[in-house]
């Protein structure tokens, strides 16, 4: 992660993570990718005081304006790799249903940060409580049921152009109708 190739490969900007700072570009993305399951606050310090460097921690703010210079695109490149390791180099530990992979679709909303360019990019959902709005992005996740592996990813803008590197038949985890379900069983 400390490679300088892949830092200039998956940073939004060529001035990003040029100089030291409490959240360097390893440490940004080991703390992305974290538990989440705490406030903002509570979760830096405890990421910090884990290591020792709660001295050093850095504002929430501070760690929000940092993870804008990650591109999107080094976490996708980095389950592309775990998922091309596990089914390459470890085969003989995927556990199949009679012999066979079973993968789903499933799909949801996603609330975006709110910056000018998600708005012109993804919808924005308003209510009677909340007339600015809210910006929100369909996407949709391609897992292996029986490995518990998120496969990949999609995500859909404002006029529906799907960003992804895969085209798969999209078939709901959770609720697929009657007819998708006909269609699969007669194509097995």
């Amino acid at each position: 992660m400390s490679d300088e190739q892949v830092v200039q490969a998956f940073r939004m900007d060529e001035r990003a993570f040029t100089r030291v700072r409490k959240l360097p570009f390893p440490r940004l993305v080991v703390l992305l990718l974290s538990g989440w399951k705490m406030s903002l606050p509570n979760r830096i310090n405890q990421f910090f005081h884990r290591f020792g460097q709660l001295g050093r921690r850095p504002s929430p703010a501070a760690f929000c304006k940092a993870r804008r210079k990650v591109k999107p695109e080094l976490f996708q490149r980095m389950n592309q790799e775990m998922v091309a390791c596990f089914h390459e180099d470890y085969a003989d530990w995927v556990r199949r249903w009679r012999e066979r992979l079973v993968w789903a679709v499933d799909g949801t909303q996603l609330n975006l940060p709110d910056t000018p360019e998600t708005r012109e990019r993804y919808t924005v959902q308003i209510n009677q409580h909340d007339e600015a709005g809210v910006v929100q992005g369909m996407a949709s996740f391609l897992y292996d049921v029986v490995n518990e592996v998120t496969i990949n990813t999609w995500s859909w803008t404002r006029n529906g152009a799907r960003r992804a590197s895969k085209t798969i038949a999209p078939i709901s985890a959770g609720k697929p109708s009657y007819s998708t379900i006909g269609c699969t069983r007669t194509t097995r």
